[in-house]
């Protein structure tokens, strides 16, 4: 019984630290403030060469995440 109950500890521990995981990253971008598509591209334009310096470890693009 004992092994059971400590099992079930394992499982849930793991789950809330997923959840915990989950929710600090959605939290983080709810806080980031808003870009607007011009602000981007700009952001690209100034750092987007630097950013693919190396194309084999380096990707940088632009996604539209709705939370």
């Amino acid at each position: 019984m004992e092994a059971l109950e400590e099992k079930i500890r394992i499982v849930v521990r793991e789950e809330l630290k997923k959840f915990e995981e989950d929710f600090f990253i959605r939290f983080r971008f709810e806080s980031l403030p808003p870009v607007n598509d011009e602000e981007q591209r700009d952001i690209e334009k100034l750092y987007g060469d630097e950013l693919l310096g190396k194309d084999e470890t380096d990707i940088a693009y632009t996604s539209k995440l709705k939370i």
